[in-house]
């Protein structure tokens, strides 16, 4: 099979670079250094839309706060009355490989 290559612009400082068919897993950075930097770059904006948030503010104002940290409630899912049903239906349905027939027990 003929090996061949793909040009594309780095993502973050714009160089052309190839890179063969075989090394080819998507990639849009020209190397670990600028896939680094982009990914700290990445980091550093979506920390800064979380901050400019509704509840990065409010977060933000908590902590610097003397109050104490307070546990958001836990909101149960809309699944839960149904789960043993899907459960049932999981254990009729699943095609287990392995040797255990009580492989739904772990539900």
């Amino acid at each position: 099979m003929e090996n061949t290559a793909r040009l594309f612009n780095c993502a973050r400082c714009r160089r052309q670079v190839a890179i063969c068919s075989h090394c080819d897993r998507g990639n849009i950075d020209c190397g670990p250094n600028c896939s680094q930097q982009a990914r700290r770059e990445s980091m550093k904006a979506a920390g800064g839309r979380y901050q400019h948030s509704r509840r990065g503010r409010f977060d933000r104002v908590l902590s610097q706060s003397d109050l104490p940290k307070v546990e958001r409630p836990h909101r149960a899912s809309l699944l839960d009355p149904f789960l043993p049903f899907v459960v049932e239906t999981l254990k009729k349905s699943m095609i287990c490989l392995c040797d255990s027939p009580d492989w739904g027990d772990g539900f």
